[in-house]
């Protein structure tokens, strides 16, 4: 194998692995559903019962929300269903989904908080007119997990979403992220 190869089958698999990553969110909300919808239609079936393992059993046991969902968990619209508290301090959890570059079809699910300038997201947030978290201007050492742990928003979605996502494009100090399409 050659250079070029090399340097090829490198960037094909960071692309496949990026496409795995961009999915997650979607096969989770779908298995999600999908167990949420096997609850739903329990049945007195004469069928015979087989045990699921003992992780499946903690997914399937979940309590519900009392309003057709899971507990834990919060509906973001179109049918996408994230954990409700997002990771760290985040008090919940936003995506941008579709999350497409520049997707006319593109809306904010869930709510973005933030908590303040870190060491890897110091960036100036921007506020829309009514005062929501709209946009954000990359500083000079901010990683895209950074700005999305401080703003408490699925940051493969945003990178997604405004083209930032794959090598060689990356954000850049000056860099304005669009968080609310």
């Amino acid at each position: 194998m050659n250079k070029r190869e090399g340097i090829l089958l490198g960037a094909a698999g960071l692309a496949v692995a990026g496409l795995v990553a961009l999915a997650m969110p979607a096969v989770s909300g779908l298995a999600d559903s999908l167990t949420a919808d096997s609850d739903a239609n329990v049945g007195s079936t004469a069928s015979p019962s087989v045990s699921p393992p003992l992780d499946a059993v903690a997914e399937i046991t979940t309590p519900l929300d009392g309003q057709g969902g899971t507990a834990g968990y919060q509906d973001i619209d179109g049918g996408v269903t994230v954990r409700a508290k997002g990771p760290g301090d985040c008090p919940t959890w936003a995506m941008i989904n579709p999350y497409d570059a520049w997707n006319p079809a593109a809306r904010l699910g869930g709510t973005m908080t933030d908590l303040g300038p870190t060491a890897y997201a110091s960036g100036e947030v921007g506020l829309n007119d009514e005062g929501e978290i709209s946009t954000y201007t990359v500083a000079s050492g901010d990683t895209a997990w950074g700005i999305g742990d401080r703003l408490c928003i699925d940051y493969i979605t945003v990178m997604g979403y405004n083209g930032k996502f794959m090598p060689p494009v990356e954000i850049q100090p000056g860099d304005i992220l669009i968080l609310r399409p």
